[in-house]
């Protein structure tokens, strides 16, 4: 037990020890050692040692969650500094108190606070003050969607890195301006920035920054659609955290390795991956990462088919979101419920989640966030069929996407309007929008291969549809399948062979539309679509019917019923979730 004596060489003594706590990451110790060493400078009227536990405390609470204590403390180390005149320390309170509130996602305020931090580290010239400021700024704009002012910030970052000759310095510049191009879909960039970084990180043999960035660029891999080049990077991302016992990292790669093998249509592997993260992040007690894992895990069960699950899973991943105040992840979480009610077809909670989305990304400014759930919004009620509502709001998403100039909302946008422009009969203009769908896939910067396959799946359903353009849809029903192949992407590969197969089937060469529903039939068990695997099940009897082989095709029409029957049971077990 410390005396309450003046021993200035004791208490420094226990001020280093709660700073190894920190470093060590013993953040519990650091509390414990903090409160003990805040009772003697109290006694001892030490101004200057009470500020400095203050900020400790705070910075122990803010690692384990606790924001609103870790707030309390830095307002305490606030005052402190203020009371004493000292203006380098009321800076550091300044940031601090501003990564507090950028924790809790709570960027306006984060902002507030970091730019007085960027303002008084200018005033007394403290550089790393000053760098740290533009960080946390930078990241503030972009979790508010202000991406350029974001960019701005990080490159006020990586500029004062450089200047100072600051490796690690402009590794996190690097970094932050990686993850802010690519949000903005500039990917090239991205890309180069990230590469940048994991040079860097090699160079001064940062193991865990060497992570990051192969992480980092797996998510930008799987932003352009090429999800083996992701998987690469994750795997090596996964076998870094292994390494440098960074279990939070390992959770993040096993949940970016899960989303690439979903995006493949692999979505028994991508739960597995899912699982192996949520474990992770309950075993660390870590909220926000829980959150993500429940999200991903709704999402993949949602493409697999077991809707029940997906919609328990997102009712977690929003109770969690809620629990935390953390109003991003909210919306997300309720965008997800959306989605899953949407494919359940109960189109009244979908739009009511999908709603209270959309309010979300308006409060939080995130104009991105709102083209993406305006589309969504958009095709639920183009389900429906209210065609003209689906038409409004998916303009509505468009107009957004480039006011934003979000290519990336444009091809989504274009590609709704064009489906429910289908749906109408009107097929001149779907092809029209479904051929600026795919020019913004492929022209543009984010080249996404994934979404290059879906585009050209919904042209050739346009041309089938149009006199004279009937080849011309085969052509893109064949383009879409050669890339899905060599990307090995199966539930494209489905949706082409399937429009490849009722194509031929319309032109009565059954021997070939076989061949095609064949291959959708295999691919759909294979993944276990229960919905495809029935509509192949159909086409196939429709074949053997032309082929005039009428046993088969009552056996396959039969299969058919069967699976359909199969589906609309589980939906229905899906409703009661519905409230």
């Amino acid at each position: 037990m410390l005396s309450i004596e003046d021993n200035t060489e004791e208490r420094r003594a226990d001020e280093n020890l709660a700073s190894v706590h920190i470093g060590l990451r013993n953040f519990i110790d650091a509390i414990q050692c903090g409160k003990q060493l805040l009772i003697v400078v109290k006694e001892v009227r030490d101004m200057a040692g009470q500020g400095r536990a203050y900020r400790r405390l705070g910075i122990a609470c803010r690692n384990l969650g606790n924001l609103d204590e870790a707030i309390e403390y830095h307002k305490q180390e606030l005052s402190i500094a203020k009371e004493l005149g000292d203006r380098a320390g009321e800076g550091r309170a300044y940031g601090n108190l501003g990564k507090s509130y950028l924790d809790r996602r709570d960027f306006n305020e984060a902002i507030k606070y970091h730019k007085q931090e960027l303002s008084i580290a200018k005033e007394v010239s403290i550089r790393d003050g000053e760098k740290h400021a533009c960080a946390c700024l930078g990241i503030a704009y972009r979790g508010l969607g202000n991406l350029d002012e974001s960019i701005k910030y990080h490159e006020r970052e990586l500029s004062l890195a450089k200047e100072d000759r600051n490796l690690a310095g402009e590794l996190h510049a690097t970094e932050n301006l990686g993850i802010t191009y690519r949000n903005l879909r500039k990917l090239n960039k991205a890309i180069h920035c990230l590469e940048q970084m994991l040079k860097i990180a090699k160079e001064i043999n940062d193991r865990a920054g060497e992570g990051r960035a192969n992480g980092n660029l797996g998510i930008s891999y799987l932003d352009r659609g090429y999800f083996e080049e992701a998987i690469k990077y994750h795997e090596l991302e996964r076998k870094i955290t292994e390494e440098v016992n960074d279990r939070a990292g390992e959770g993040r790669a096993v949940g970016n390795l899960g989303v690439a093998y979903r995006c493949l249509g692999h979505f028994k592997k991508s739960i597995k991956f899912h699982k192996l993260e949520l474990r992770i992040a309950q075993d660390a007690e870590d909220k926000a990462a829980e959150g993500r894992a429940y999200g991903n895990l709704g999402t993949a069960c949602r493409y697999f088919g077991n809707l029940s699950e997906a919609i328990a899973y997102h009712l977690e991943e929003l109770r969690i979101a809620q629990d935390v105040g953390d109003e991003v992840a909210e919306g997300s979480a309720e965008g997800n419920l959306g989605s899953a009610y949407h494919k359940t077809g109960k189109y009244d909670d979908a739009i009511e989640h999908y709603n209270k989305s959309l309010t979300i990304a308006v409060e939080v400014e995130n104009k991105v966030g709102k083209a993406f759930v305006l589309c969504h919004l958009g095709s639920v009620y183009d389900s429906r069929g209210d065609y003209q509502n689906a038409i409004k709001y998916c303009n509505k998403g468009l107009k957004i996407a480039e006011e934003e100039n979000d290519n990336a909302g444009k091809a989504l946008a274009n590609g709704n309007l064009g489906n429910a422009f289908a749906n109408l009969g009107d097929f001149e203009t779907a092809k029209m929008y479904h051929q600026e769908q795919l020019r913004f896939v492929t022209d543009h910067e984010i080249k996404n291969k994934f979404i290059q396959v879906r585009a050209y799946c919904n042209l050739g359903k346009d041309y089938h549809n149009i006199p004279s353009y009937f080849a011309k849809g085969i052509e893109c029903d064949k383009k879409g399948l050669k890339i899905a192949m060599e990307e090995k992407d199966r539930y494209g590969e489905l949706l082409a062979n399937n429009n490849l197969g009722t194509a031929y089937l319309c032109l009565a060469d059954f021997e070939e539309a076989k061949k095609y529903h064949e291959e959708h039939l295999m691919i759909a068990q294979e993944l276990g679509d229960r919905k495809e695997e029935g509509r192949a099940y159909v086409n196939l009897g429709d074949v053997y019917r032309g082929l005039n082989d009428f046993q088969r095709a009552e056996v396959f029409h039969k299969q058919g019923l069967a699976v359909s029957a199969d589906v609309e049971e589980r939906l229905e077990k899906d409703r009661p979730f519905t409230r």
